[in-house]
């Protein structure tokens, strides 16, 4: 996992860096600028463009011009910023510059008219760095909406000028980055809320900071990998059989929506769930069992809207009993009688569980229900209305106080909360945060959740705990939606493509 930091705690670890460890700004600096130019000079450019403003980003910004300018690049620097606002380190990497006699062309507040008439193949943008908070003024934004015009490639310098190295906020504009170069460590703020419309690809560098130096700011928020989930998946013995490697009992669908059904069922079946037992409301029968293979139809009574009723609890504690882990809610419907039995079975329940959809809905103002249960892994799964909803939010939760609202709610009712989106982030009950980095737009497609649910439940039944279950799920499920859309496109791509891709994001992850 890939530890994420504040902008505030990035800053904390450069003056850490020089008091105990003697490491200079300037020389972490330097550091950075050679990293930046290896990599850029890998593309073969001729020519560059580099905007800067006038603090540390710009004096990055200056580096690389200098080490590109020794490997013969043509290079123009745009300067949002008269010479005398220049900070100090900005100001001795630009004597260095001129001292060297580099054949580097400057331009102090350059207008549009100037800019039009330079050439270049590409441009870095270190105008604005991590201590950027609000929103693009005068210049700088004319300068920022000039950038996002130029059919060129665009690589930013820690973060894209105009982005909220913390919120990922972005205020009324910011660089539209191909590929964002974050230096020592890796910022929050590119990967929540607006960023991934303006980062582009993220590349670490290092720039000299000593590995333990990250000792002593400790992060609870962080980056997940493909390593990650491969350490913890499910590992099977040779010798087991189907009930010894996982059993799940989904409590699934109603009238008109028992889609929601298979597809969250199926998907557990396809995850590597040894059996998996469906129930539904028996007024659906037909529906149900004509498309249902491996999973086993289980049909329990019904209301007369075509919903599970409340005389179905007894019948339902016999699978409780039976199976590794609890799956409730996609499909269930908002009918009253039925939120009343999903209220009950979440509290009698004393087998690791997945609520989602409906039956997060059926909590809305029966929270303290997850206080009660008898269950000690309960993982949710709501999209953000569900959980604005579920917390009693009337106002519209914004991306950037996803972080704060989800880890307040998993600390307080004790539970692994998956907030699903772009990205979906998983908040477990000790506080830790975890973000997922891929995936992609179209999944955001009628049952993909579903198919999310079926995938956690089918891993907290082959021994996952909670988090470990969130984690791996959300990560298999992004990933076979990655494989689809490849395939597919993004705009072809349905819930029930998702499953088939299961077994090749599986391949993928344990091989």
């Amino acid at each position: 996992m890939i530890p994420l930091f504040t902008g505030d705690q990035c800053r904390k670890l450069d003056i850490i860096a020089k008091n105990k460890y003697s490491i200079s700004t300037e020389k972490l600096m330097e550091n950075a600028g050679k990293q930046i130019s290896d990599f850029i000079l890998e593309k073969k450019y001729k020519s560059v463009l580099i905007f800067c403003g006038k603090g540390n980003n710009s004096g990055d910004g200056l580096v690389v011009a200098r080490f590109l300018a020794e490997n013969k690049i043509k290079v123009s620097i745009a300067f949002a910023t008269s010479k005398k606002e220049l900070n100090f380190l900005s100001r001795i990497n630009l004597e260095k510059i001129n001292n060297e006699n580099y054949n580097i062309q400057f331009y102090f507040k350059p207008t549009l008219q100037k800019l039009r008439s330079l050439k270049f193949e590409y441009i870095i943008d270190a105008l604005l760095g991590t201590s950027f908070n609000g929103k693009l003024k005068s210049n700088y934004l004319e300068y920022v909406k000039w950038i996002n015009r130029q059919n060129v490639p665009i690589y930013s310098v820690d973060v894209p000028s105009g982005l909220n190295a913390t919120t990922g906020r972005v205020t009324n504009l910011a660089v539209k980055a191909k590929t964002t170069i974050t230096l020592g460590s890796n910022k929050i703020g590119l990967w929540i809320a607006g960023a991934p419309n303006y980062v582009g690809e993220v590349i670490l560098k290092e720039i000299g900071l000593p590995k333990n130096i990250f000792n002593k700011i400790k992060s609870s928020i962080f980056l997940l990998e493909k390593a990650d989930v491969k350490k913890t998946f499910p590992k099977r013995s040779k010798t087991v059989h189907k009930y010894s490697v996982g059993k799940v009992f989904a409590l699934c669908g109603s009238r008109g929506l028992t889609g929601a059904a298979i597809l969250s069922s199926d998907s557990a079946m396809k995850t590597g769930a040894g059996a998996v037992i469906l129930g539904f409301p028996d007024s659906e029968y037909n529906v149900i069992a004509r498309r249902t293979l491996e999973v086993m139809p289980f049909p329990l009574n019904s209301t007369n809207e075509g919903t599970l009723s409340k005389n179905s609890i007894s019948k339902i504690e016999t699978k409780l009993k039976w199976c590794n882990c609890l799956l409730i809610g996609p499909g269930l419907s908002k009918n009253q009688e039925t939120e009343k039995l999903v209220q009950k079975v979440i509290e009698i329940n004393s087998k690791p569980i997945v609520i989602d959809a409906d039956a997060i809905y059926a909590l809305r103002n029966k929270k303290n229900i997850l206080l009660k249960s008898k269950s000690k892994e309960i993982i949710l799964t709501p999209h953000s209305g569900e959980f604005q909803n579920l917390i009693g939010k009337r106002n519209h939760i914004t991306d950037e106080d996803r972080i704060q609202f989800g880890k307040k709610f998993a600390l307080k009712y004790k539970v692994t909360l998956v907030l699903k989106g772009r990205p979906t982030i998983i908040f477990h009950k000790n506080g830790n945060v975890f973000i997922n980095q891929i995936g992609n737009e179209g999944m955001a497609t009628a049952g993909s959740g579903d198919v999310l649910s079926g995938i956690i439940s089918s891993l907290l039944s082959q021994g996952n705990s909670g988090s470990e279950a969130a984690i791996n799920g959300v990560y298999i499920h992004s990933l076979a939606g990655d494989i689809c859309a490849k395939e597919k496109t993004i705009y072809s791509l349905v819930a029930s493509d998702l499953i088939k891709n299961i077994s090749k994001a599986i391949k993928y992850v344990i091989n």
